[in-house]
């Protein structure tokens, strides 16, 4: 038995070393590659867009236009507005609109909504004669102009946004009757400016900032006018929400105190000077990224102020000293510190004040990395590994799917699906395996790339910039809308991940197909949705929001909630896709950029889709009350996340499986990140109700997700349920393979699949089962025993 014993362990370490030779990643030396092409339209042809940009200054067309930028309603028919946090705003012929959304918040069992009708407006006495026009953007900004009358600097966390007017009477008008006007008692006016609240009839208290000064008189009771009598005005207005008075948290007892003149003169050093614009930069030592927002500001300087700005809980948690988040929340919300005044709430929990000394202040951040790697951390199990062999044969010899070219989506969910198959035939030392599987990637891309299905190949857009299927130029909702820029980071994620694994395992095939072109269509892809900076051809990282750290999704279609994403999961997976590429390319700076990207999408995610979130794990006493409403939070998992909306739901359907599945998919390393056992132990309860659920039975393909989410904390009991499956039945981008890879390379997967003998008779008693459905079944009340 010892000697018996000796041999095993003898013949798993050989295995073990063998598997680490077999996953070393070997960079390509990129000056073997060709250069990056200088024109995208030498790889594909070119189309123009039948949506125009609406409302953009000329000097901003000789470059790529963002697609999915928070601000993306400025440049869409409609006059939607913009969620810049803490308000929601619009700029139109009518003027300046703010709502603070909160007062609007619905809520339900399955759904947050914030709302939009406009609480004040500032605009000019006889109305604009111009139109608004988009004259400038950055990472953190857009800046809309009635060109020779208002410029509107539009920042995210700015708390009192300006206005800019060149020349003119302001008008403020208000959508609930004025209660009282006023110019708080002992507020000195000897600097040049003159602050005035403005109480509505609904309880807001309004703050106006103006520089120079001005004096504001009533018209009627929803309506004011500055300086009636006087010279017309030059200069800024700011104006924002005081909270006082309102609900400490929106769901749950408890106001803060009302204004009094002493809170309001410890805000007005802060005014003085205002956001205009902020870029956004990293720089990555080792496994964490120090991340930089530089503000761009206007102004004057007068006394000790800076600037106040709003941060995000994720902000928070990515701050070098925990008790200074700590500190920060208490004196916002619970520590009776004049910042309460600031407690602004958002569809994606509360805003914290933050507040600088500097003129051009820079916000340094700390961000951690995670590890992007092929393999999982584990090796594959010898005694499990014979069963997965046994599917792995069955699935590399399954039909690629989906007919010739379907869809962008589903095509490049195929093409990820067979290079996984590679990667695990590799891992497990089967080389024909594996090389029939990158024979088959090979031979999708180069049909696809070779124009083979002309009506659904990709084609470059002129108008916007970027890479579209021809199809959907005439057809809006084809493919999901791909035409139209929704989901680009989904699509071309799997695409890039597929093509990252044939230059892992094939590297002469892949530099040489296409005549040598394969590898600069690779790169077309990474630019379409992770170019690092906005060219003439690319807009910079397409749907990345650098403020919320996630992505968005929804393209040229306007959105009334502003932008929305429903896959936080397929949002990781496109980052970690480019870290990947970038690894096997030798190209550092795409390999960086993928994993901060990765790490910010991770970091969103686990904070605002997982419920409770990150932010509870790392102190759960940091935001008291949580960010959602109780009866909202018992569903563990947000679906469609917008920017003034939550919903537990999915744009295909309601059912638990799809909120839960759509973000999971597709499971890969980096899933151990983005899913960790923390999370689904409190998660499985309420997606494994989708099997005792009688109408409609959980289908196969999500069944086998759930199973792989099952894997994370019962490794065993995953690999039980998923045997008896129907392999033909799982996804178009999973196999019965990959779910079993899964479940047998968790950690401690060697003591969990000790011996062949307990695997046979596991795998016999599952086989035993009448269906899937009912083992499935079996193993959730087991759970829930």
């Amino acid at each position: 038995s010892s000697s018996s014993s000796s041999s095993s362990s003898a013949s798993s370490s050989a295995s073990s070393a063998s598997s680490s030779s077999r996953r070393e990643v070997i960079a390509i030396d990129i000056g073997s590659l060709p250069p990056p092409n200088a024109n995208v339209t030498e790889l594909f042809s070119t189309r123009t867009h039948p949506v125009k940009p609406l409302n953009v200054a000329e000097k901003l067309l000789g470059s790529a236009l963002p697609t999915n930028a928070w601000w993306q309603n400025l440049l869409l028919e409609g006059n939607a507005p913009v969620i810049p946090n803490p308000y929601s705003m619009a700029v139109t012929s009518q003027g300046v609109q703010f709502c603070y959304s909160e007062r609007l918040l619905a809520m339900t069992n399955i759904s947050l909504i914030g709302g939009w009708v406009p609480d004040i407006t500032v605009s000019l006495a006889g109305g604009f004669s111009g139109s608004p026009v988009v004259t400038g953007y950055d990472d953190l900004s857009a800046t809309v102009e009635i060109p020779g009358e208002i410029r509107v600097p539009i920042v995210r966390g700015n708390p009192f946004p300006a206005v800019e007017i060149k020349k003119g009477y302001p008008i403020i008008k208000t959508l609930i009757q004025i209660k009282s006007l006023e110019i708080p008692e002992g507020i000195s006016v000897s600097d040049g400016s003159t602050v005035y609240q403005i109480l509505l009839g609904n309880g807001q208290n309004w703050l106006l900032y103006a520089r120079p000064a001005l004096q504001l008189e009533w018209i009627n009771g929803t309506m004011l006018r500055a300086n009636p009598n006087g010279e017309p005005f030059s200069g800024v207005l700011r104006l924002g929400m005081l909270t006082c008075g309102v609900a400490t948290i929106p769901w749950l007892p408890g106001r803060i105190p009302a204004c009094d003149a002493e809170v309001v003169s410890k805000l007005l050093p802060h005014l003085h000077r205002y956001p205009v614009g902020g870029t956004f930069s990293y720089a990555v030592s080792g496994d964490s990224a120090e991340i930089s927002y530089e503000l761009e500001t206007r102004g004057d300087d007068v006394g000790d102020g800076g600037l106040v700005m709003m941060m995000m809980p994720h902000h928070l948690l990515m701050l070098d000293n925990p008790v200074q988040a700590k500190a920060l929340r208490n004196v916002t919300l619970i520590g009776g510190g004049w910042q309460t005044i600031l407690n602004y709430w958002t569809v994606r929990g509360p805003l914290t004040p933050f507040f600088t000394t500097d003129d051009q202040p820079v916000f340094k951040l700390t961000l951690d990395l995670p590890k992007i790697e092929f393999y999982p951390p584990s090796n594959l199990n010898g005694d499990a590994a014979s069963f997965v062999l046994k599917t792995l044969k069955a699935d590399v010899e399954r039909p690629f799917g989906g007919g010739k070219v379907p869809d962008t989506y589903h095509y490049g969910k195929a093409l990820a699906r067979i290079a996984r198959l590679a990667l695990i035939a590799n891992d497990m030392g089967q080389e024909a395996l594996m090389q029939k599987a990158v024979k088959k990637v090979q031979d999708a891309f180069e049909s696809w790339f070779g124009g083979e299905s002309p009506s659904n190949k990709l084609v470059y857009d002129t108008t916007w910039g970027g890479l579209v299927v021809q199809k959907g130029l005439a057809q809006p909702i084809f493919d999901y809308g791909n035409a139209y820029y929704n989901d680009h980071h989904f699509h071309y994620g799997y695409m890039i991940y597929a093509l990252a694994v044939w230059f892992h395992l094939s590297p002469e095939t892949a530099i040489q197909s296409m005549d040598g072109k394969l590898v600069n269509y690779a790169r077309a892809l990474v630019s379409d949705i992770a170019h690092p900076n906005t060219t003439e051809q690319w807009s910079k990282l397409r749907h990345k929001d650098f403020y919320e750290g996630h992505s968005w999704a929804s393209g040229l279609f306007k959105m009334m909630d502003g932008r929305e994403q429903e896959s936080c999961s397929e949002a990781v997976n496109a980052y970690y896709a480019v870290s990947l590429l970038g690894q096997v390319l030798g190209d550092a700076d795409m390999e960086n950029l993928g994993r901060v990207m990765t790490a910010m999408e991770v970091q969103s995610a686990r904070t605002y889709w997982q419920i409770p979130g990150l932010a509870f794990e790392v102190d759960p006493n940091l935001f008291p009350g949580g960010f959602y409403p109780p009866t909202f939070s018992n569903n563990a998992m947000i679906g469609v996340m917008g920017a003034n909306m939550a919903s537990h739901s999915t744009w295909f359907g309601t059912q638990v499986e799809f909120v839960h599945g759509i973000q999971m998919i597709p499971f890969t390393p980096i899933t151990d990140a983005l899913l960790p056992r923390s999370f689904v132990i409190k998660e499985f309860g309420q997606v494994a109700q989708a099997f005792i659920r009688k109408k409609p039975a959980i289908m196969t393909s999500w069944a086998g997700y759930v199973h792989m989410a099952q894997a994370i904390i019962d490794p065993r009991g995953s690999w039980d349920a998923l045997m008896p499956m129907n392999a033909s039945g799982f996804d178009d981008g999973n196999s019965m393979t990959a779910a079993l890879y899964w479940a047998a390379t968790r950690p401690d997967s060697e003591k969990i699949f000790s011996n062949a003998a307990n695997a046979a008779g596991s795998t016999k008693a599952a086989s035993s089962s009448s269906s899937s459905s009912s083992s499935s079944k079996a193993a959730t009340e087991s759970y829930f025993n």
